[in-house]
Protein backbone atom coordinates (compact mmCIF):
# COMPACT_ATOMS: atom_id res chain seq x y z
CA UNK A 1 0.00 0.00 0.00
CA UNK A 2 1.44 3.34 -0.83
CA UNK A 3 1.31 6.23 1.57
CA UNK A 4 1.29 8.96 -1.02
CA UNK A 5 -1.67 11.29 -0.22
CA UNK A 6 -3.07 14.38 -2.37
CA UNK A 7 -1.96 13.60 -5.69
CA UNK A 8 -3.07 15.73 -8.18
CA UNK A 9 -2.73 14.87 -12.10
CA UNK A 10 -2.47 17.09 -14.76
CA UNK A 11 -5.30 17.80 -16.27
CA UNK A 12 -3.34 16.77 -19.34
CA UNK A 13 -1.09 14.11 -19.84
CA UNK A 14 0.69 16.31 -22.72
CA UNK A 15 1.08 19.26 -20.16
CA UNK A 16 3.19 17.46 -17.56
CA UNK A 17 5.87 15.92 -20.10
CA UNK A 18 6.57 19.52 -21.09
CA UNK A 19 9.87 20.35 -20.12
CA UNK A 20 12.16 23.59 -20.53
CA UNK A 21 15.73 23.44 -21.49
CA UNK A 22 17.71 26.18 -20.93
CA UNK A 23 19.87 26.68 -24.21
CA UNK A 24 23.02 28.74 -22.15
CA UNK A 25 23.07 25.34 -19.55
CA UNK A 26 22.94 22.61 -22.74
CA UNK A 27 25.58 24.94 -24.65
CA UNK A 28 27.57 24.92 -21.86
CA UNK A 29 27.40 21.36 -21.57
CA UNK A 30 28.02 20.98 -25.56
CA UNK A 31 31.51 23.53 -25.33
CA UNK A 32 33.30 21.37 -22.54
CA UNK A 33 32.60 18.33 -24.04
CA UNK A 34 33.76 19.53 -27.54
CA UNK A 35 37.21 20.91 -25.13
CA UNK A 36 37.57 17.56 -23.59
CA UNK A 37 37.49 15.63 -26.89
CA UNK A 38 40.19 18.46 -28.33
CA UNK A 39 42.21 17.62 -24.86
CA UNK A 40 42.37 13.94 -25.40
CA UNK A 41 44.72 14.06 -28.62
CA UNK A 42 47.05 16.21 -26.23
CA UNK A 43 46.93 13.45 -23.68
CA UNK A 44 47.80 11.16 -26.09
CA UNK A 45 50.44 12.44 -27.35
CA UNK A 46 51.76 13.05 -23.85
CA UNK A 47 51.39 9.75 -22.77
CA UNK A 48 53.60 8.54 -26.23
CA UNK A 49 56.30 10.96 -24.64
CA UNK A 50 56.36 9.04 -21.29
CA UNK A 51 56.88 5.36 -23.28
CA UNK A 52 59.42 3.52 -24.94
CA UNK A 53 59.86 4.20 -28.76
CA UNK A 54 58.67 0.86 -29.70
CA UNK A 55 55.56 1.32 -28.02
CA UNK A 56 54.13 4.81 -29.27
CA UNK A 57 51.91 3.99 -31.48
CA UNK A 58 50.23 1.58 -28.85
CA UNK A 59 49.84 4.10 -26.39
CA UNK A 60 48.46 6.57 -29.33
CA UNK A 61 45.93 4.05 -30.12
CA UNK A 62 44.91 2.71 -26.53
CA UNK A 63 43.96 6.88 -25.88
CA UNK A 64 42.20 7.35 -29.23
CA UNK A 65 40.06 3.57 -28.77
CA UNK A 66 39.13 5.33 -24.75
CA UNK A 67 38.21 7.98 -26.50
CA UNK A 68 36.25 6.70 -28.91
CA UNK A 69 34.94 4.50 -26.06
CA UNK A 70 34.08 7.90 -23.83
CA UNK A 71 31.83 9.07 -26.98
CA UNK A 72 29.49 6.44 -27.04
CA UNK A 73 29.40 6.82 -23.54
CA UNK A 74 28.22 10.20 -23.00
CA UNK A 75 26.15 9.53 -26.27
CA UNK A 76 24.23 7.18 -24.61
CA UNK A 77 23.79 8.10 -20.92
CA UNK A 78 25.70 11.04 -20.13
CA UNK A 79 24.25 13.77 -22.02
CA UNK A 80 20.85 12.83 -21.15
CA UNK A 81 22.03 12.72 -17.18
CA UNK A 82 23.92 16.30 -17.85
CA UNK A 83 20.92 18.06 -19.40
CA UNK A 84 18.48 17.75 -16.57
Amino acid sequence: MSNITNVTLAPNATEAAKVVFDTGDTAWILVSTALVMVMIPGLAFFYAGMVHRKNVVATLYQSMICLGVVMIQWWFWGYSLGKN
